[in-house]
């Protein structure tokens, strides 16, 4: 472009200014800055200075503005002026101007250069990297970003959902112009992928931000009965929720207590992967314990996990001890002065020796007979024992099972009385959650003592009552589980398993 200097000319009682017209900068779709020069000469002064602008070439019909300097210069001077409110791709034309009084002797007059405006643009957009608020059904991207208008006014912003890359079914976020913005996802559905990109449109057209991408939450899932339930073990069983099981870990929380307020070992919580059923091991026996499962899924590419609230709980209780044979019966039968005591098995796994055990106050066990074990077996096996001791009233008894390594377990115990009526008996009994309602045939109204004992044989719970017709005993302080009632009598004795 060129640049033209003209120097001023001279007419009486006027100085001499050179008057230049520099080349426009700062261009935009809408704006640009004129710049120009005058040096008034010495003595001189310099007045109705202006800018004119057109997009006539000759200037026609031009526009006059005052720089932003003023319109009377003294002295050697740059000015400028920033015209607004331009037209996208459009070529104007300006110079400076000078005049020297309000009457008609003439002006100076910089040349004329000209400038074009730049093209309207797309808008400038980014997505939001915020992505919170994740639920089965909705999520939040925010922090979208609209910073450049392109030259033509926003008209609508927002952003674009799809379970697909690149989306184009938009959510507008209800603005125009410029500036941040936030927008929600709704409808969705859970444990699915969605991908999310921000909009903005201008007269010139429609431009995206970059994908991103973010996973429902799944639903809750549901925690099962248990099954599989053993004196050290149970099988714990969940369903998935909602929006399947695709991508969905899990984790496990188990605890003794129905609040959750402590867990066991290993399980506060346990991750189990995809499954949906876990077996646990070691644990006490005929004990209540309590499990929830939590979902997990990955939360998508620009998104935390997911973690759903946790599901019911499930309550379970251990069975009872059992030997590490599979006893299918153990009995005593009265052979005039001799007891007879016969048991059988299923299978034994490395089963030493069996112990034969006798105890007059259902406390203290003594050893009367040993019987070799089948080491290994999956045979029905029998066994048996004769007790020959002369006594009279009740003996209890109960088998010590022995493995190679010494490690034991005992059996149930079974009661055998000698004697010649028995009149005590148990007509039924009934459980309430906190007592045992007992219907006792008692005939000579004899005082009772009561003993409620775990499977292994040791009294948790012992009483001595006057009978009644109806006799009631408190057991709300003792674990759910299986237990051994001995109700004795002076002449009689009843044993009775119940379950708590």
């Amino acid at each position: 472009m060129l640049i033209i200097t003209l120097i001023g000319f001279s007419l009486a009682g006027y100085s001499q200014a050179t008057v230049t017209t520099n080349p426009a900068n700062t261009i935009s779709v809408t704006s640009a800055k004129m710049n120009g020069y005058i040096d008034p000469g010495a003595g001189g002064e310099c007045y109705s200075v202006k800018f004119e602008y057109s997009t006539a070439s000759d200037l026609s019909g031009s526009t006059s503005v005052v720089p932003d300097q003023g319109d009377e210069i003294l002295s050697a001077t740059s000015l400028t002026y920033t015209l607004t409110g331009l037209t996208g791709n459009t070529k104007y034309y300006f110079r400076l101007k000078v005049g020297y009084s309000t009457a008609d002797h003439g002006a100076v007059i910089g040349g004329t250069l000209d400038f074009t405006t730049s093209t309207i643009q797309k808008p400038t957009i980014e997505t939001g990297t915020t992505l919170v608020n994740i639920t089965t059904t909705s999520g939040d991207v925010n922090g979208n970003d609209a910073s450049d208008d392109g030259g033509s006014s926003i008209t609508d912003k927002g952003v674009c959902f799809g379970t697909s890359a690149n989306p184009t079914t938009e959510t507008s976020d209800g603005s125009t112009g410029t500036g941040t913005y936030n927008v929600s996802k709704t409808g969705a559905n859970p444990n699915v992928r969605y991908y999310a990109r921000a909009y903005a449109e201008n007269s010139k057209g429609t431009s995206y931000g970059a994908n991103r991408n973010f996973k429902t939450m799944p639903g809750t899932p549901t925690s099962d009965a248990a099954d599989a339930i053993t004196a050290t073990t149970f099988k714990a069983h969940w369903t998935n929720g909602d929006g399947g099981a695709s991508g969905i870990t899990y984790k496990l929380y188990i605890s003794k207590q129905s609040d959750f307020s402590s867990y066991i070992d290993g399980y506060g919580p346990k991750a189990v992967d995809a499954d949906i059923e876990r077996t646990v091991t070691d644990l006490e026996v005929a004990t209540d314990y309590y499990y929830r499962v939590v979902a997990i899924n990955d939360g998508g590419d620009d998104a935390p996990d997911n973690e759903t609230p946790v599901s019911n709980t499930t309550s379970v209780t251990t069975g009872a001890a059992g030997l590490p044979v599979e006893l299918i019966s153990f009995t005593a039968t009265l052979e005039q002065e001799s007891v007879y005591l016969a048991w059988t098995t299923a299978s034994e796994i490395n089963n030493d020796y069996f112990e034969l055990q006798r105890s007059f106050d259902n406390q203290n066990y003594n050893t009367i007979g040993k019987v070799e074990g089948s080491g290994n077996s999956n045979i029905i096996v029998n066994y048996s024992i004769s007790d020959n001791e002369s006594y009279k009233g009740v003996a209890f008894y109960r088998l010590k099972q022995v493995d190679y390594d010494g490690q034991h377990e005992y059996s149930e115990i079974i009661a055998v009385k000698k004697a010649s009526d028995i009149v005590l008996s148990l007509i039924d009994y009934t459980y309430d959650g906190g007592h045992i309602k007992m219907n006792i045939n008692n005939p000579n109204n004899e005082t009772l003592n009561v003993n409620v004992m775990d499977i292994s044989g040791k009294i948790v719970k012992s009483a001595d009552l006057k009978s009644l017709s109806n006799l009631q005993f408190s057991v709300n302080d003792l674990s759910r589980g299986v237990y051994i009632i001995n109700i004795v009598s002076e002449t009689d004795i009843i044993v009775k398993k119940i379950i708590l």
